[in-house]
């Protein structure tokens, strides 16, 4: 019997390889990888974002074809050779619709240079190729964009930015970071202004004057909207020595940025940041207190949004941060509040007092709360036996889905400064019943909390209490 012999083997056979495969079965095997993602995280594994990467790199073709898949989950950062990519002619031309993650990194403003003319002019064209590069992305939906500028022509910045981004109708997230720069070296507008080429002074237009926004928003942007704006996150830090850039203190420069959530009518998170320049401590110069609340406070008499839902600010303003009454009446459909100063909480700015809290008490649908740990230079942290008597009663009388609250804050230990917290969950205090009490966790006793200086003093907290109390209902009902 004869033994069965192989079928002869072509000699093309060699030829065949990824590169010649019938279109049809490339998309297939890229299908297939594609599909090996993580869905919790909504993103690709390590495994599967490589073997894209390896198949994308093998030709022309394959890197276009695996395009797709590789930018869905990821974040396209926007410089000038990224911006030629997508540009009419580019190789990526036919893919501006495949981005949904957009950042924008503008080059950081340095004034270390003698020469800030040029510093200006190149860091202003920086932004505008990025901004203006913008639209080639019509169906963005997450949008992050950093920048700096010098403190005279914020407010056209600002406006420039918003002039090209009013057509991005399908924006779901927006973050702005802002940094601006105070320099003794230029007092105005023009002073900067009159020093930039032409295209870049087009960009920026004439000043805008504080008392001229409202005339020019109705004339260039008469009716912007972001329809489906989720999620707005505004973030301003102002840097420069406070002494020698500011001999008075500056004005308020912010009423505008609320223009951004007044075009935001479906948002249903906010989160604000505003840091602001600090004094050195030996010259004692006034600070404009309402500074760090102006986006805020320049949002029109009796506005309110319904919508929004969860709320982060980070200030280095005690007023901001401290201000529930301006906050419960913006915002009264809020479940979720963190609040979260950017300044040491050493100073009496968050001395506790009887007062202080009760606006909070209109948030009638309040879940989760973060706020500073009250406390004093003369007493210290906040008795945090008592903060859980104050939440309790909240819950109680007038914010009844209230279930947690966290308090944060600092305490001193000799010549160093140590963080602490406080979480307050509430519990069910049997099954089936509608009774509950406040379970305590994280620095619960007055040992854990209390200044090394105070350690001697007596307290109520220096009992047995464990890492964990769970307060008997007896204490509260």
């Amino acid at each position: 019997m004869e033994e069965p012999t192989l079928p002869h083997r072509s000699s093309d056979a060699s030829k065949v390889s990824l590169i010649n495969l019938p279109i049809e079965i490339k998309l297939m095997i890229i299908d297939i990888l594609a599909r090996q993602y993580n869905g919790w995280f909504c993103s690709y594994s390590r495994e599967t974002y490589h073997h894209l990467k390896g198949i994308a790199h093998s030709s022309r073709v394959f890197y276009q074809l695996c395009f797709r898949p590789r930018v869905f989950y990821a974040t396209i950062s926007l410089d000038p050779s990224s911006i030629e990519l997508f540009k009419p002619g580019g190789l990526l031309e036919h893919h501006d619709g495949d981005i949904r993650f957009l950042q924008l990194n503008h080059a950081p403003l340095s004034y270390a240079d003698e020469n800030i003319s040029d510093k200006h002019e190149n860091s202003i064209s920086w932004l505008r190729a990025g901004i203006q590069a913008v639209p080639l992305f019509p169906t963005i939906r997450v949008l992050y964009i950093t920048y700096e500028v010098p403190n005279v022509i914020e407010r056209n910045a600002f406006f420039a930015i918003l002039r090209v981004l009013a057509p991005l109708q399908a924006l779901t997230v927006l973050r702005l970071h802002v940094t601006v720069h105070y320099n003794r070296l230029y007092q105005t507008y023009q002073d900067i202004y009159s020093n930039l080429s032409s295209t870049n002074q087009q960009f920026l237009g004439e000043e805008i004057h504080p008392d001229e926004v409202e005339a020019y928003m109705a004339e260039h942007l008469p009716s912007i909207t972001f329809p489906n704006l989720q999620g707005l996150e505004i973030s301003l830090t102002r840097v420069g020595q406070w002494e020698l850039d500011l001999p008075n203190p500056h004005p308020e420069q912010e009423r505008f940025y609320h223009k951004l959530l007044m075009a935001a009518p479906r948002t249903s998170r906010l989160g604000i940041k505003c840091i602001d320049i600090e004094p050195i401590l030996h010259f004692n110069i006034p600070r404009n207190p309402d500074q760090s609340f102006a986006i805020l406070d320049s949002i029109p008499p009796h506005t309110t949004f319904p919508r929004i839902k969860q709320l982060k600010i980070k200030t280095s303003s005690p007023r901001m941060a401290q201000d529930f009454e301006k906050i419960a009446s913006l915002f009264p459909k809020l479940t979720n509040l963190k609040i979260k100063p950017k300044v040491p909480l050493r100073t009496n700015h968050w001395e506790f007092n009887p007062t202080l809290h009760q606006p909070i008490r209109k948030l009638e649908k309040l879940q989760y709360l973060r706020l500073p740990w009250p406390r004093s230079i003369e007493h210290g942290s906040y008795n945090a036996r008592k903060l859980a008597q104050m939440c309790h009663e909240w819950r109680k009388i007038d914010i009844p889905d209230l279930s947690s609250i966290s308090f944060h804050g600092e305490k001193h230990m000799g010549n160093r400064i140590a963080d602490i917290h406080l979480d307050i969950n509430f519990r069910e205090i049997t099954e089936d019943s509608d009774r509950w009490a406040p379970f305590l966790r994280g620095d619960t006793h007055y040992s854990d909390y209390c200044d090394s200086a105070n350690r001697n003093q007596d307290s109520r907290e220096h009992d047995s209490y464990g890492s964990d109390i769970y307060y008997e209902w007896r204490e509260y009902y």
